[in-house]
């Protein structure tokens, strides 16, 4: 189609519409190393085997989103957010272009599973979970929110992903450190899914 061309079972036939590219421009782009190759195209399009756990939590300092990106280097998965005003302007321009996502999503699952374990955090539950079902059992609270930590690891990715969305309504990230703002209502919601 590009250059005039229809192809059909490996025979090639003059098209019906003119061809948009000049023929050598189209030689010189089938010629470039690696274009084309098998193992070249499944490397690009390969998806990552880990949910991005921050996915639309996570930000800049400058207010800007991040984005989950990926890339194989050596056969070894490489997991980041990257800001994505940086992908429009270029990194220079940002104190925080990229972030390491192993890094951050660690840090963030260590403060939500200290949040889990607080005492005063529990007792919230507790009474934001019988103010909306006075018939509902404090001890089955306190069982349901205990019962996360220990089995966390255990967890498919996917659980821990809709945990995180769950308690955690912004993750912002700067040059100097990140902040965690927990939802308020977050651990009402876990305590009843």
């Amino acid at each position: 189609m590009f250059i005039g061309v229809a192809a059909y079972k490996d025979q090639h036939f003059t098209g019906e519409d003119e061809a948009i590219l000049d023929r050598a421009v189209w030689e010189q782009v089938q010629a470039m190393p690696g274009r084309g190759k098998p193992e070249r195209r499944a490397r690009q399009i390969r998806p990552s085997p880990a949910p991005a756990l921050l996915k639309g939590l996570i930000l800049a300092d400058d207010g800007w989103p991040m984005t989950p990106g990926a890339t194989y280097k050596g056969g070894k998965l490489y997991r980041y957010y990257v800001n994505t005003a940086s992908m429009k302007i270029g990194k220079d321009a940002f104190a925080v272009a990229r972030v390491r996502a192993g890094e951050i999503e660690a840090a963030v699952i260590a403060q939500v599973r200290k949040v889990l374990q607080v005492p005063a955090a529990t007792s919230q539950a507790i009474h934001e979970v019988v103010a909306l079902d006075p018939a509902a059992d404090a001890q089955e609270v306190i069982t349901t929110l205990q019962s996360i930590e220990p089995v966390w690891a255990e967890l498919f990715p996917a659980e821990q992903a809709r945990i995180i969305q769950l308690l955690v309504e912004r993750v912002t990230v700067s040059p100097t450190g990140l902040r965690i703002d927990m939802k308020t209502a977050g651990m009402r919601e876990l305590i009843q899914s």
